[in-house]
């Protein structure tokens, strides 16, 4: 038996995290959003070398932002110093994310339904490894184990995040700096859920 995830406590705590704490966690989703906008305008374009820059800065942007995120969600006080990470954790991220995006591509391409499953499957990748868990392959594999048995709840919470952020993109785009932060906190709540033991676990271990 697995534990369920709590949807609603993760929403509150993302609410929470981002009302009473909104300077970190703006700005850092703020500059990855910016480079984000940077990085889809340049591909449009033929110079790929500053397409790879923009990639991996836009991956520095996101990690520090999921980052600063964890450290709410797990009750910690977070402050801007924590949107930096070190280069080991964008390379892990980065190395992580070229070897399955492969299979999402793929999967997506072919028969849709696969490649939704991998995205949902391999989400707490990023986590892992901010989380200092696990590298970058292990990172891959502890997702897929860590999402075993909440394929439908992770979906159904993930397009509840798509809706929330679709509704701040709506009002001109500036209620992203609040729904991004919420979302990000949310999915850091779920992933530090769904490392907790299991009922089953814990009554065997007592």
């Amino acid at each position: 038996m697995t534990n369920s995830i709590d949807r609603t406590a993760a929403i509150r705590v993302g609410w929470e995290a981002t009302t009473s704490n909104p300077g970190p966690l703006v700005l850092a989703n703020l500059a990855w959003l910016l480079v984000h906008g940077a990085a889809t305008v340049e591909r449009t374009r033929s110079d790929s070398t500053s397409s790879i820059v923009l990639y991996v800065l836009g991956a520095l942007m996101m990690l520090g932002a999921w980052n600063i995120a964890l450290r709410f969600a797990s009750g910690e006080h977070a402050g801007l110093a924590d949107f930096f990470v070190s280069f080991r954790v964008v390379a892990s991220y980065v190395i992580a994310a070229f070897v399955t995006s492969f299979a999402v591509v793929i999967g997506l391409v072919l028969l849709v339904v696969p490649g939704i499953l991998l995205l949902v499957r391999l989400q707490m990748i990023p986590f892992l490894i901010l989380d200092g868990r696990a590298n970058a392959l292990g990172a891959i594999t502890g997702s897929w184990q860590l999402t075993r048995g909440h394929t439908v709840e992770l979906l159904v919470f993930d397009i509840v995040l798509v809706a929330l952020n679709f509704a701040g993109a709506m009002l001109f785009g500036i209620g992203l700096l609040l729904t991004m932060p919420i979302a990000v906190v949310a999915l850091a709540h779920v992933y530090l859920q769904l490392q907790e033991p299991a009922p089953d676990a814990e009554e065997q271990l007592d």
